[in-house]
C-alpha cells in the first residue's frame, strides 16, 4: 500500500551557476546567480522544480565542462536550461 499522497514535483529546468567554495569547516558552497566573479571557484549544475526548489546534480571545474552536463540533463530531462543573465 503506498501511503505517500506527496504530489509530484516536476523537474522544469537545468541551473549551470558559477560558485564560490567557501574556506570554513562546513565547505558549504554559494551559488553566484549574477554571475561568475573574481571569487569564482567553480561551477554546478542544479535541477529546478515546479515548486522552485533546486537540487544539487554536479560540480565542475569549469563552465564549458559544466554546460556539457547541463546540456546532457536538459535532454534527458525535456527541459531547458535556465536563462544565465550576465551573458
Amino acid at each position: 500500500m503506498n501511503t505517500n499522497n506527496q504530489q509530484p514535483d516536476p523537474i522544469t529546468a537545468i541551473q549551470v551557476v558559477p560558485v564560490i567554495e567557501s574556506e570554513d569547516e562546513n565547505d558549504d558552497i554559494i551559488a553566484q546567480p549574477e554571475g561568475p566573479t573574481d571569487e569564482t571557484t567553480g561551477w554546478a549544475v542544479y535541477f529546478r522544480y515546479q515548486s522552485g526548489r533546486a537540487e544539487w546534480a554536479a560540480d565542475s571545474d569549469d563552465e564549458d565542462s559544466a554546460m556539457l552536463v547541463g546540456r546532457e540533463l536538459a535532454a534527458q530531462h525535456k527541459v531547458e536550461i535556465e536563462q544565465q543573465f550576465w551573458k
